[in-house]
């Protein structure tokens, strides 16, 4: 359903909302660490009011019980215009968890929500959902409006997602960081705060938001034939893939540019496109899919693994229609013609979107020192490997890939759409699907889109996880 909560809220109004309850979750974090061991133990036995009084950090999710899942606190501000705004925070020992996990500092957290004026203005989504999005000043985070019920579904299965991203250092699930519920006079609106996937890229040249459906009949001008559903699939590699080497002698599955701007001998983009412009770099589907994301062997096989425990999670949650956001970022350095055939292909007369890309995130160099995510094997964290990016197969492209839209679940309303689309599309076409048929097709197409070179020009299951999705459909 739509996001229809707070759509009369201003981007002024929501970064002072997340500031406010971020001020007074870092006066917290404040007030408990500077406590001692006795008064951490009495705050630990005097937690029975319906405000939560525990005093301890968490560190843990042995140190969150199940009221930690159901807890509120209110905080109240002013906002510049003078009108007063009302902020409900939901599970505010959980979310602070989550931010632990994450590696995200209470502190620096709160100052990301101090915006320039030109950066305050609600930006529409491009999902039907029609949410409302604000990026922090980093640009590490973003913000945006959701229904009611989509509260309600995140609330429900709160404890069961903050114990999968504690038991899964590496999950490709969106990371939640904070809920809130804003009330200026009497608007009302709904702001989930959480990591933006492509935080840690500088610059995209591509964006795929692909659920493993088969586009609708007429609504695709070429599907694939590797994407059909069946059980293996065979693909017509490129020459570079099958040899394996380093030669310049191969065609290219994609025309360049027919008139790159060079300089100094380099090929230059033709456009730029602002991360916080108007026009964006297009958010492609699942019916304008022409290519594959190549890795390695080793990095295929981990990165499908994750995505299926991910899948498998979200299913035992009864979730369903999310999709896989895939950010491509080119190797400036790599525009051989084994580099271009790897990209996606244009149809005639678009030829020149080909240079149009997303520069991203340049104020990150201004962040507070060790602001920006890490990962390091050798450290105790719980910073995802993959926030960087994956590179691809041979190093041409970068890939930064993450699960989102996964606060959608198989309720009557779902059911009742079902039913009623069968009689026009076939459920292959379909994302209002069981969350079981749900998963098995898109773990199917996970597979298919994430390849890597095999002898035989086959990509088959990679993990026991995966063979059992396969299976069992």
């Amino acid at each position: 359903g739509a996001a229809t909560s707070g759509r009369g809220l201003t981007g002024q109004q929501v970064a002072e909302a997340i500031r406010a309850a971020a001020d007074e979750q870092r006066r917290r974090h404040i007030d408990r660490t500077n406590e001692t061991p006795q008064q951490q133990q009495q705050g630990t036995t005097n937690s029975s009011s319906h405000r939560r009084s525990r005093s301890v950090v968490v560190r843990s999710m042995g140190d969150l019980d199940a009221d930690a899942f159901s807890a509120t606190a209110e905080v109240r501000t002013k906002s510049s215009d003078g009108a007063e705004i009302i902020v409900t925070e939901y599970a505010p020992e959980a979310f602070c968890y989550l931010r632990q996990l994450e590696g995200v500092q209470e502190e620096q957290f709160c100052d990301e929500w101090t915006l320039p004026e030109e950066r305050l203005k609600m930006e529409l989504g491009e999902g039907r959902s029609m949410a409302m999005f604000l990026k922090s000043k980093s640009m590490e985070f973003m913000c945006k409006t959701i229904s009611d019920v989509e509260v309600n579904v995140l609330l429900k299965r709160l404890q069961a997602y903050t114990q999968h991203l504690s038991e899964n250092r590496h999950s490709l699930l969106m990371r939640f960081l904070m809920l809130l519920k804003v009330q200026v006079e009497e608007e009302v609106g709904y702001i989930l705060c959480f990591a933006d996937i492509f935080a840690g890229c500088d610059r995209l040249n591509e964006r795929w938001d692909i659920k493993g459906r088969r586009p609708k009949p007429g609504k695709y001008r070429q599907f694939p034939k590797w994407a059909e559903e069946s059980p293996t699939c065979k693909r017509q590699f490129p020459k570079w893939a099958e040899e394996q080497s380093h030669m310049e002698d191969v065609v290219p599955q994609a025309a360049p540019p027919t008139a790159p701007n060079t300089i100094g001998g380099a090929r230059q983009p033709q456009a730029l496109v602002p991360h916080f412009d108007s026009e964006k770099l297009l958010t492609r589907k699942d019916k304008d899919l022409t290519r594959l994301f190549w890795l390695t062997d080793e990095e295929r096989e981990e990165l499908v693994h994750q995505l299926n425990q991910d899948f498998h999670f979200l299913r035992s949650c009864g979730l369903m229609d999310y999709s896989i956001l895939i950010g491509v970022k080119y190797r400036q350095e790599s525009d051989s013609r084994r580099a271009r055939s790897m990209r996606m292909t244009y149809a005639l007369g678009e030829e020149h979107l080909r240079d149009v890309h997303e520069e991203r995130s340049k104020s990150r160099a201004s962040s507070p020192a060790g602001f920006a995510y890490q990962y390091d094997p050798a450290v105790i964290t719980h910073n995802s490997k993959y926030h960087y990016g994956i590179p691809s197969l041979q190093g041409h492209e970068t890939y930064y890939i993450g699960l989102i839209d996964m606060l959608t679940e198989f309720n009557w309303k779902k059911k009742t759409a079902n039913f009623c689309k069968k009689f026009l599309w076939t459920e292959a076409t379909l994302s209002t699907i069981p969350p079981k048929s749900y998963e098995n097709r898109i773990a199917r197409y996970a597979q298919r889109i994430f390849v890597s070179h095999d002898a035989d020009g086959v990509v088959s299951p990679v993990d026991p996880l995966a063979a059992t999705v396969v299976s069992s459909s």
